[in-house]
């Protein structure tokens, strides 16, 4: 697997790679597996502790059958962000999801995906 076929981790594919990202809402009959956390509507907050946003929607990349990007509703702004579900920390006794802050793919135009 070439580099460029990596994220920074160097354990798999990129997940902005990823061409047929899908919102989880928009999938009839798929669900968060029981077990694992739905953390939509979950604050998100930089290592550090300072609030960026909250889980507005997960992405599934329909190839892969699987959650992975966030869709990150930023902090006082109606402008959104995306997140790699890999980079992300789930804290669930908090109900936070925590992220490096440089893992953050900038301002999203989300809304091609709804």
């Amino acid at each position: 697997m070439a580099r460029m076929d990596r994220d920074q981790a160097g354990i798999g594919p990129h997940a902005a790679a990823a061409v047929d990202l899908v919102p989880l809402r928009k999938l009839e009959g798929v669900r968060v597996v029981e077990g694992d956390a739905d953390v939509r509507g979950w604050d998100v907050c930089t290592i550090n502790g300072a609030k960026v946003g909250t889980v507005d929607d997960l992405l599934v990349d329909r190839a892969r059958g699987e959650v992975v990007m966030l869709d990150v509703g930023l902090v006082g702004s109606s402008r959104h962000t995306l997140a790699p579900i890999r980079s992300a920390q789930i804290d669930r006794a908090r109900r936070i999801v925590l992220i490096d802050s440089a893992d953050l793919n900038g301002p999203a135009d989300v809304a091609s995906l709804s």
